[in-house]
Protein backbone atom coordinates (compact mmCIF):
# COMPACT_ATOMS: atom_id res chain seq x y z
CA UNK A 1 0.00 0.00 0.00
CA UNK A 2 2.85 2.35 1.08
CA UNK A 3 4.61 1.92 -2.52
CA UNK A 4 1.79 1.95 -4.26
CA UNK A 5 0.03 4.85 -3.04
CA UNK A 6 3.88 6.66 -2.63
CA UNK A 7 2.67 7.58 0.45
CA UNK A 8 6.84 7.71 1.73
CA UNK A 9 7.37 10.22 -1.43
CA UNK A 10 4.59 12.66 -0.82
CA UNK A 11 5.92 12.38 3.21
CA UNK A 12 2.15 10.91 4.50
CA UNK A 13 1.47 8.09 5.99
CA UNK A 14 -1.41 5.68 5.91
CA UNK A 15 -3.72 7.03 9.47
CA UNK A 16 -3.61 10.70 7.81
CA UNK A 17 -4.39 9.60 4.42
CA UNK A 18 -7.81 7.72 6.16
CA UNK A 19 -8.60 10.84 8.08
CA UNK A 20 -8.26 12.97 5.09
CA UNK A 21 -10.43 10.88 3.29
CA UNK A 22 -13.29 10.72 6.46
CA UNK A 23 -12.70 14.08 6.73
CA UNK A 24 -13.88 14.84 2.88
CA UNK A 25 -16.39 12.34 3.04
CA UNK A 26 -18.25 14.05 5.96
CA UNK A 27 -17.73 17.47 4.07
CA UNK A 28 -19.70 16.41 1.12
CA UNK A 29 -22.11 14.11 3.02
CA UNK A 30 -24.80 16.60 2.67
CA UNK A 31 -25.13 16.06 -1.28
CA UNK A 32 -26.01 12.23 -1.21
CA UNK A 33 -29.68 13.14 -0.27
CA UNK A 34 -29.33 16.89 -2.17
CA UNK A 35 -29.03 15.60 -5.46
CA UNK A 36 -31.93 12.66 -5.17
CA UNK A 37 -34.40 14.96 -3.32
CA UNK A 38 -33.73 18.11 -5.25
CA UNK A 39 -32.77 17.55 -8.74
CA UNK A 40 -33.19 13.90 -9.75
CA UNK A 41 -36.73 14.09 -7.74
CA UNK A 42 -37.53 16.94 -9.99
CA UNK A 43 -37.23 15.31 -13.20
CA UNK A 44 -39.07 12.44 -12.33
CA UNK A 45 -36.56 10.03 -10.83
CA UNK A 46 -37.44 7.41 -7.66
CA UNK A 47 -35.67 9.21 -5.07
CA UNK A 48 -34.76 6.11 -3.62
CA UNK A 49 -33.22 5.07 -6.91
CA UNK A 50 -31.64 8.27 -7.74
CA UNK A 51 -30.27 8.11 -4.33
CA UNK A 52 -28.12 4.73 -5.45
CA UNK A 53 -27.26 5.86 -8.98
CA UNK A 54 -25.60 8.91 -7.31
CA UNK A 55 -23.43 6.81 -5.03
CA UNK A 56 -22.65 3.96 -7.17
CA UNK A 57 -21.17 6.91 -9.79
CA UNK A 58 -19.24 8.41 -7.65
CA UNK A 59 -18.13 5.33 -5.93
CA UNK A 60 -16.78 4.45 -9.63
CA UNK A 61 -15.41 7.66 -10.28
CA UNK A 62 -14.10 8.08 -6.58
CA UNK A 63 -11.71 4.96 -7.15
CA UNK A 64 -10.96 5.95 -10.71
CA UNK A 65 -9.21 8.70 -9.49
CA UNK A 66 -7.37 7.72 -6.08
CA UNK A 67 -6.14 4.04 -7.85
CA UNK A 68 -5.76 5.16 -11.43
CA UNK A 69 -4.51 9.21 -11.00
CA UNK A 70 -3.33 8.78 -7.21
CA UNK A 71 -5.13 12.20 -6.21
CA UNK A 72 -6.82 13.08 -3.01
CA UNK A 73 -10.26 13.67 -4.75
CA UNK A 74 -13.35 12.81 -4.64
CA UNK A 75 -15.93 12.94 -7.65
CA UNK A 76 -19.78 12.66 -7.79
CA UNK A 77 -22.62 14.28 -9.91
CA UNK A 78 -22.14 18.31 -9.45
CA UNK A 79 -24.73 20.82 -8.09
CA UNK A 80 -24.49 22.92 -10.76
CA UNK A 81 -24.35 20.70 -13.52
CA UNK A 82 -27.68 18.81 -11.82
CA UNK A 83 -29.12 22.34 -11.87
CA UNK A 84 -28.93 22.95 -15.08
CA UNK A 85 -29.84 19.42 -16.03
CA UNK A 86 -32.82 19.69 -14.15
CA UNK A 87 -34.41 23.02 -14.58
CA UNK A 88 -33.59 23.77 -17.76
CA UNK A 89 -33.16 20.60 -20.19
CA UNK A 90 -35.76 18.84 -18.41
CA UNK A 91 -37.96 21.97 -17.69
CA UNK A 92 -41.54 22.31 -19.03
CA UNK A 93 -41.00 24.96 -22.06
CA UNK A 94 -43.62 26.85 -20.18
CA UNK A 95 -41.54 27.04 -17.43
CA UNK A 96 -39.06 28.85 -19.78
CA UNK A 97 -37.04 25.00 -19.89
CA UNK A 98 -36.09 23.22 -23.14
CA UNK A 99 -38.91 20.80 -22.52
CA UNK A 100 -36.62 17.58 -23.14
CA UNK A 101 -37.32 14.42 -21.49
CA UNK A 102 -35.04 12.61 -19.05
CA UNK A 103 -34.10 10.17 -21.71
CA UNK A 104 -32.97 12.52 -24.46
CA UNK A 105 -31.04 14.48 -21.40
CA UNK A 106 -29.33 11.38 -20.29
CA UNK A 107 -28.45 10.70 -24.14
CA UNK A 108 -27.08 14.13 -24.13
CA UNK A 109 -25.21 13.29 -21.03
CA UNK A 110 -23.57 9.83 -22.84
CA UNK A 111 -22.65 11.71 -25.36
CA UNK A 112 -20.66 14.27 -23.17
CA UNK A 113 -18.80 11.06 -21.29
CA UNK A 114 -18.13 9.98 -24.55
CA UNK A 115 -16.44 12.97 -25.87
CA UNK A 116 -14.81 13.83 -22.48
CA UNK A 117 -13.14 10.18 -22.74
CA UNK A 118 -11.54 11.03 -25.70
CA UNK A 119 -10.51 14.15 -25.06
CA UNK A 120 -9.11 12.76 -21.90
CA UNK A 121 -7.51 10.09 -23.59
CA UNK A 122 -5.75 12.75 -26.22
CA UNK A 123 -4.87 15.07 -23.20
CA UNK A 124 -6.76 17.87 -24.57
CA UNK A 125 -8.24 18.77 -21.54
CA UNK A 126 -4.87 19.26 -19.85
CA UNK A 127 -3.41 21.43 -22.45
CA UNK A 128 -6.93 23.33 -22.19
CA UNK A 129 -5.29 23.40 -18.58
CA UNK A 130 -1.90 24.09 -18.78
CA UNK A 131 -3.04 27.09 -20.92
CA UNK A 132 -4.09 29.29 -17.98
CA UNK A 133 -1.39 31.43 -16.78
CA UNK A 134 -0.20 31.08 -13.32
CA UNK A 135 -1.00 33.88 -11.56
CA UNK A 136 -4.63 33.66 -12.84
CA UNK A 137 -4.56 30.08 -11.72
CA UNK A 138 -3.89 31.78 -8.12
CA UNK A 139 -6.64 34.35 -8.47
CA UNK A 140 -8.97 30.96 -9.66
CA UNK A 141 -7.62 29.31 -6.54
CA UNK A 142 -8.04 32.31 -3.87
CA UNK A 143 -11.99 32.38 -6.25
CA UNK A 144 -12.60 29.01 -5.26
CA UNK A 145 -11.87 29.64 -1.62
CA UNK A 146 -14.34 32.45 -1.22
CA UNK A 147 -16.57 30.43 -2.96
CA UNK A 148 -16.45 27.55 -0.57
CA UNK A 149 -16.33 30.16 2.50
CA UNK A 150 -19.49 31.71 0.86
CA UNK A 151 -21.39 27.85 0.73
CA UNK A 152 -20.34 27.92 4.25
CA UNK A 153 -21.77 31.00 5.69
CA UNK A 154 -24.91 29.93 3.73
CA UNK A 155 -25.66 26.40 5.15
CA UNK A 156 -24.76 28.35 8.67
CA UNK A 157 -27.76 30.28 7.95
CA UNK A 158 -25.65 33.60 8.13
CA UNK A 159 -25.97 34.77 4.86
CA UNK A 160 -28.37 34.54 1.97
CA UNK A 161 -28.04 34.48 -1.86
CA UNK A 162 -30.50 34.87 -4.57
CA UNK A 163 -30.23 31.69 -7.25
CA UNK A 164 -32.05 32.53 -10.56
CA UNK A 165 -31.40 28.34 -11.78
CA UNK A 166 -34.54 27.27 -8.94
CA UNK A 167 -37.41 29.51 -9.53
CA UNK A 168 -39.95 27.44 -7.64
CA UNK A 169 -37.90 25.52 -5.43
CA UNK A 170 -36.57 25.60 -1.72
CA UNK A 171 -32.58 25.05 -2.32
CA UNK A 172 -31.62 25.11 1.29
CA UNK A 173 -27.72 25.15 0.19
CA UNK A 174 -27.87 28.56 -1.15
CA UNK A 175 -31.67 30.05 0.09
CA UNK A 176 -33.13 32.73 -1.96
CA UNK A 177 -33.82 36.01 -1.11
CA UNK A 178 -35.09 37.74 -4.38
CA UNK A 179 -34.28 40.90 -2.03
CA UNK A 180 -30.50 41.74 -2.20
CA UNK A 181 -28.03 39.32 -4.85
CA UNK A 182 -26.15 38.64 -1.46
CA UNK A 183 -25.70 40.17 1.79
CA UNK A 184 -25.81 39.39 5.54
CA UNK A 185 -29.10 38.83 7.57
CA UNK A 186 -30.81 41.33 9.31
CA UNK A 187 -27.59 42.79 8.62
CA UNK A 188 -28.66 45.92 11.13
CA UNK A 189 -29.40 43.59 14.19
CA UNK A 190 -26.72 40.91 13.00
CA UNK A 191 -26.14 39.59 16.42
CA UNK A 192 -29.31 39.61 17.86
CA UNK A 193 -30.94 38.69 15.20
CA UNK A 194 -29.67 35.15 13.82
CA UNK A 195 -27.61 34.41 17.03
CA UNK A 196 -30.03 34.97 19.62
CA UNK A 197 -33.52 35.29 18.30
CA UNK A 198 -36.95 35.29 19.82
CA UNK A 199 -35.53 34.36 23.19
CA UNK A 200 -33.25 31.62 22.18
CA UNK A 201 -29.94 30.64 20.56
CA UNK A 202 -30.27 29.81 16.91
CA UNK A 203 -28.42 27.36 15.36
CA UNK A 204 -25.93 29.43 13.33
CA UNK A 205 -24.48 30.48 16.75
CA UNK A 206 -23.61 26.71 16.28
CA UNK A 207 -21.94 27.54 13.16
CA UNK A 208 -19.77 30.08 14.74
CA UNK A 209 -18.85 27.82 17.43
CA UNK A 210 -17.97 25.16 15.35
CA UNK A 211 -15.40 28.01 13.27
CA UNK A 212 -13.97 28.85 16.63
CA UNK A 213 -13.45 25.15 17.69
CA UNK A 214 -12.05 24.73 14.40
CA UNK A 215 -9.31 27.64 14.37
CA UNK A 216 -8.31 26.44 17.97
CA UNK A 217 -7.67 22.99 17.58
CA UNK A 218 -6.29 23.58 13.88
CA UNK A 219 -3.96 26.55 16.28
CA UNK A 220 -2.98 23.76 18.37
CA UNK A 221 -1.93 21.40 15.86
CA UNK A 222 -4.66 18.90 16.95
CA UNK A 223 -4.91 16.02 14.17
CA UNK A 224 -8.22 15.85 12.59
CA UNK A 225 -9.20 19.24 13.77
CA UNK A 226 -11.68 19.76 10.77
CA UNK A 227 -13.79 16.45 11.23
CA UNK A 228 -13.91 17.16 15.39
CA UNK A 229 -15.39 19.89 14.47
CA UNK A 230 -17.95 18.77 12.18
CA UNK A 231 -18.82 15.92 14.84
CA UNK A 232 -19.31 18.20 17.75
CA UNK A 233 -21.70 20.47 16.24
CA UNK A 234 -24.01 17.48 14.71
CA UNK A 235 -23.32 16.20 18.60
CA UNK A 236 -24.87 19.83 19.71
CA UNK A 237 -27.60 19.38 17.03
CA UNK A 238 -29.15 17.22 19.21
CA UNK A 239 -29.46 19.58 21.91
CA UNK A 240 -33.36 20.89 22.54
CA UNK A 241 -34.61 24.28 20.55
CA UNK A 242 -34.52 26.77 22.99
CA UNK A 243 -30.52 26.66 23.45
CA UNK A 244 -30.40 26.15 19.17
CA UNK A 245 -30.57 22.82 18.83
CA UNK A 246 -33.07 20.52 17.21
CA UNK A 247 -31.09 20.82 13.77
CA UNK A 248 -29.72 17.20 13.49
CA UNK A 249 -32.59 14.78 13.25
CA UNK A 250 -32.45 11.20 14.25
CA UNK A 251 -32.90 8.98 12.00
CA UNK A 252 -36.38 6.91 12.45
CA UNK A 253 -36.67 3.18 12.24
CA UNK A 254 -33.67 0.60 11.13
CA UNK A 255 -30.18 2.11 9.98
CA UNK A 256 -29.67 -0.37 7.41
CA UNK A 257 -31.15 0.77 4.09
CA UNK A 258 -30.99 -2.41 1.29
CA UNK A 259 -30.12 -0.26 -2.04
CA UNK A 260 -32.95 0.17 -5.00
CA UNK A 261 -31.63 -0.77 -8.17
CA UNK A 262 -31.74 2.36 -11.07
CA UNK A 263 -33.95 2.43 -14.21
CA UNK A 264 -30.66 1.62 -16.60
CA UNK A 265 -29.37 2.68 -20.06
CA UNK A 266 -32.75 5.40 -20.45
CA UNK A 267 -31.64 7.18 -23.74
CA UNK A 268 -34.19 8.43 -26.41
CA UNK A 269 -32.52 8.93 -29.99
CA UNK A 270 -35.50 10.48 -31.75
CA UNK A 271 -34.39 13.82 -31.72
CA UNK A 272 -32.04 13.16 -34.40
CA UNK A 273 -35.39 13.04 -36.36
CA UNK A 274 -35.33 16.70 -36.27
CA UNK A 275 -32.70 19.55 -37.58
CA UNK A 276 -34.01 21.99 -34.51
CA UNK A 277 -33.90 19.13 -32.01
CA UNK A 278 -30.23 18.63 -33.10
CA UNK A 279 -29.27 21.99 -32.62
CA UNK A 280 -31.08 22.42 -29.53
CA UNK A 281 -29.02 19.01 -28.34
CA UNK A 282 -25.98 20.29 -29.39
CA UNK A 283 -26.44 23.30 -27.03
CA UNK A 284 -26.96 21.01 -24.20
CA UNK A 285 -24.62 18.73 -25.12
CA UNK A 286 -22.06 22.19 -25.58
CA UNK A 287 -22.94 23.53 -22.14
CA UNK A 288 -22.47 20.42 -20.58
CA UNK A 289 -19.43 19.82 -21.50
CA UNK A 290 -18.60 23.61 -20.63
CA UNK A 291 -19.51 23.66 -17.43
CA UNK A 292 -17.82 20.18 -16.50
CA UNK A 293 -14.76 20.93 -17.85
CA UNK A 294 -14.09 24.26 -16.43
CA UNK A 295 -15.91 23.02 -13.28
CA UNK A 296 -13.06 20.20 -12.90
CA UNK A 297 -10.49 22.12 -13.89
CA UNK A 298 -11.01 25.10 -11.23
CA UNK A 299 -11.29 21.96 -8.63
CA UNK A 300 -7.94 20.98 -9.49
CA UNK A 301 -5.94 24.25 -9.46
CA UNK A 302 -7.75 25.46 -6.44
CA UNK A 303 -6.49 22.50 -4.88
CA UNK A 304 -3.54 21.92 -5.91
CA UNK A 305 -2.65 25.10 -5.05
CA UNK A 306 -3.87 24.65 -1.53
CA UNK A 307 -2.10 20.98 -1.09
CA UNK A 308 0.83 22.38 -3.01
CA UNK A 309 0.83 19.62 -5.43
CA UNK A 310 1.78 22.39 -8.37
CA UNK A 311 4.68 22.20 -10.25
CA UNK A 312 7.20 25.21 -10.20
CA UNK A 313 5.64 26.22 -13.77
CA UNK A 314 1.79 25.91 -12.16
CA UNK A 315 0.70 22.94 -13.89
CA UNK A 316 -1.97 20.09 -12.31
CA UNK A 317 0.45 16.66 -12.00
CA UNK A 318 -1.61 13.58 -13.39
CA UNK A 319 -4.72 16.10 -14.56
CA UNK A 320 -5.04 13.81 -17.37
CA UNK A 321 -5.59 10.96 -15.09
CA UNK A 322 -7.98 13.03 -13.38
CA UNK A 323 -10.01 14.22 -16.00
CA UNK A 324 -10.75 10.51 -17.04
CA UNK A 325 -11.93 10.15 -13.65
CA UNK A 326 -15.17 12.42 -14.38
CA UNK A 327 -15.27 10.93 -18.09
CA UNK A 328 -15.85 7.91 -17.21
CA UNK A 329 -18.11 8.94 -14.47
CA UNK A 330 -19.93 10.82 -16.49
CA UNK A 331 -20.80 7.91 -18.89
CA UNK A 332 -21.29 5.56 -16.13
CA UNK A 333 -24.05 8.46 -14.81
CA UNK A 334 -25.89 8.27 -17.90
CA UNK A 335 -26.61 4.94 -17.78
CA UNK A 336 -27.41 4.83 -14.06
CA UNK A 337 -29.56 7.74 -14.12
CA UNK A 338 -27.77 10.89 -12.39
CA UNK A 339 -26.27 13.91 -13.83
CA UNK A 340 -23.02 14.55 -15.21
CA UNK A 341 -19.73 13.93 -12.56
CA UNK A 342 -17.19 16.94 -11.21
CA UNK A 343 -14.52 16.76 -8.82
CA UNK A 344 -15.75 18.04 -5.77
CA UNK A 345 -14.52 20.94 -3.86
CA UNK A 346 -15.26 19.76 -0.77
CA UNK A 347 -11.81 17.57 -1.18
CA UNK A 348 -9.97 20.41 -0.27
CA UNK A 349 -11.24 19.62 3.48
CA UNK A 350 -9.45 16.13 3.21
CA UNK A 351 -6.56 18.06 2.28
CA UNK A 352 -6.19 20.34 4.53
CA UNK A 353 -6.03 17.37 7.00
CA UNK A 354 -3.12 16.01 4.88
CA UNK A 355 -4.48 14.08 2.32
CA UNK A 356 -1.73 13.94 -0.38
CA UNK A 357 -2.73 10.56 -2.33
CA UNK A 358 -5.41 8.35 -3.95
CA UNK A 359 -5.76 6.69 -0.49
CA UNK A 360 -7.44 9.44 0.74
CA UNK A 361 -10.24 9.01 -2.47
CA UNK A 362 -10.47 5.22 -1.85
CA UNK A 363 -11.39 6.01 2.04
CA UNK A 364 -13.79 8.39 0.75
CA UNK A 365 -15.45 5.83 -1.51
CA UNK A 366 -15.36 2.82 0.60
CA UNK A 367 -17.63 5.32 3.32
CA UNK A 368 -19.52 5.99 0.05
CA UNK A 369 -20.03 2.55 -0.30
CA UNK A 370 -21.36 1.98 3.39
CA UNK A 371 -23.49 5.06 2.97
CA UNK A 372 -25.09 3.15 0.29
CA UNK A 373 -26.49 0.76 2.74
CA UNK A 374 -26.86 2.95 5.72
CA UNK A 375 -28.08 6.11 4.20
CA UNK A 376 -30.12 7.05 7.33
CA UNK A 377 -27.07 7.35 9.80
CA UNK A 378 -25.03 9.40 6.95
CA UNK A 379 -27.69 11.86 6.03
CA UNK A 380 -28.12 13.40 10.06
CA UNK A 381 -25.25 15.52 9.31
CA UNK A 382 -26.39 18.57 9.10
CA UNK A 383 -25.48 21.68 7.25
CA UNK A 384 -24.35 23.67 10.47
CA UNK A 385 -21.79 20.89 11.32
CA UNK A 386 -20.06 21.30 7.64
CA UNK A 387 -20.55 24.79 7.33
CA UNK A 388 -17.72 25.56 10.04
CA UNK A 389 -15.61 23.18 7.96
CA UNK A 390 -15.81 25.05 4.82
CA UNK A 391 -15.49 28.20 6.05
CA UNK A 392 -11.99 27.65 7.37
CA UNK A 393 -11.16 25.46 4.20
CA UNK A 394 -12.43 28.78 2.25
CA UNK A 395 -9.76 30.77 4.93
CA UNK A 396 -6.54 28.59 4.11
CA UNK A 397 -7.14 28.97 0.07
CA UNK A 398 -6.92 33.09 0.71
CA UNK A 399 -3.02 32.46 0.87
CA UNK A 400 -2.33 32.06 -2.54
CA UNK A 401 -3.08 35.94 -3.26
CA UNK A 402 -0.45 36.79 -1.28
CA UNK A 403 1.74 35.98 -4.31
CA UNK A 404 -0.12 37.65 -6.95
CA UNK A 405 2.14 40.40 -8.18
CA UNK A 406 -0.10 43.49 -7.88
CA UNK A 407 2.20 45.72 -9.29
CA UNK A 408 1.80 44.28 -12.62
CA UNK A 409 -2.11 45.56 -13.82
CA UNK A 410 -2.06 42.91 -16.64
CA UNK A 411 -1.71 39.77 -14.04
CA UNK A 412 -3.31 41.53 -10.68
CA UNK A 413 -6.91 42.38 -12.35
CA UNK A 414 -7.75 38.72 -14.64
CA UNK A 415 -6.46 37.43 -10.90
CA UNK A 416 -8.98 40.01 -9.02
CA UNK A 417 -11.77 39.52 -11.46
CA UNK A 418 -11.45 35.46 -10.81
CA UNK A 419 -11.34 36.17 -7.28
CA UNK A 420 -14.66 38.28 -6.89
CA UNK A 421 -16.53 37.13 -9.96
CA UNK A 422 -16.84 33.50 -8.17
CA UNK A 423 -18.68 34.22 -5.43
CA UNK A 424 -20.79 36.76 -6.20
CA UNK A 425 -22.10 34.93 -8.75
CA UNK A 426 -21.79 31.42 -7.31
CA UNK A 427 -20.26 30.42 -10.50
CA UNK A 428 -16.44 29.09 -10.48
CA UNK A 429 -16.82 28.70 -15.11
CA UNK A 430 -17.82 32.76 -14.66
CA UNK A 431 -14.62 33.63 -12.67
CA UNK A 432 -12.54 31.72 -15.40
CA UNK A 433 -14.02 33.21 -17.97
CA UNK A 434 -13.99 37.16 -17.20
CA UNK A 435 -10.51 36.33 -16.04
CA UNK A 436 -9.26 35.03 -19.54
CA UNK A 437 -11.32 37.12 -21.10
CA UNK A 438 -9.49 40.11 -19.39
CA UNK A 439 -6.24 38.42 -19.48
CA UNK A 440 -6.12 38.12 -22.96
CA UNK A 441 -7.59 42.02 -23.83
CA UNK A 442 -4.62 43.13 -21.32
CA UNK A 443 -1.78 41.78 -22.76
CA UNK A 444 -2.94 42.23 -26.59
CA UNK A 445 -3.51 46.02 -25.39
CA UNK A 446 -0.42 46.45 -23.53
CA UNK A 447 1.50 45.07 -26.18
CA UNK A 448 2.32 42.07 -24.51
CA UNK A 449 1.15 39.49 -27.51
CA UNK A 450 4.02 37.25 -27.00
CA UNK A 451 2.77 36.16 -23.29
CA UNK A 452 -0.14 34.81 -25.26
CA UNK A 453 -0.12 31.66 -26.44
CA UNK A 454 -2.90 30.04 -28.96
CA UNK A 455 -5.09 27.87 -26.37
CA UNK A 456 -5.27 31.09 -24.43
CA UNK A 457 -6.63 33.17 -26.84
CA UNK A 458 -8.97 30.20 -28.29
CA UNK A 459 -10.29 29.81 -24.82
CA UNK A 460 -10.72 33.35 -24.08
CA UNK A 461 -13.16 33.19 -27.32
CA UNK A 462 -15.41 30.45 -26.56
CA UNK A 463 -15.91 31.71 -23.30
CA UNK A 464 -16.70 35.29 -24.74
CA UNK A 465 -19.26 33.23 -26.89
CA UNK A 466 -20.73 31.80 -24.12
CA UNK A 467 -21.13 34.86 -22.25
CA UNK A 468 -22.59 36.59 -24.85
CA UNK A 469 -25.33 34.04 -26.00
CA UNK A 470 -25.83 31.34 -23.32
CA UNK A 471 -26.93 31.78 -19.57
CA UNK A 472 -23.73 32.06 -17.19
Amino acid sequence: MTKFFKLKERKTDVSTEILAGTTTFVALAYVISLIPNVFLSAVGIDPLAGFSAFLVTAILSTLIGGLYANLPLAFASGIGLSAFFAFTVCAPLAKGGMGYSVQTAMTALLLEGIVFIVLSGLKVREKFMDAIPKNLKKGISVGIGLFIAVIGFVDAGITKASMKILPDVHFSLLAQDPGSVFGLNDVNNFFMAKLYDKGHITPAFWSIVGLVLIAVLLARKVKGAILIGIVIITIAGLLPASIGGGFTKLPSGSLFQIPQMPKLFQYDFSWTNSFDNILNILIVLFTLLFVDMFDTIGTLMGIGAQGKMLTKDGKFPQASRAFMADAVGTTVASALGTTAVTAYIESASGVAEGGKTGLTAVTVAVWMLIALFFAPLFLMVPLQATAPALMVIGFYMLGEIASIPFDDITEAVPAYLAVIVMPFTFSIVNGIALGMISYVVLKLATGKAKQLNGFLVGLSLVFLVKLLFLSA
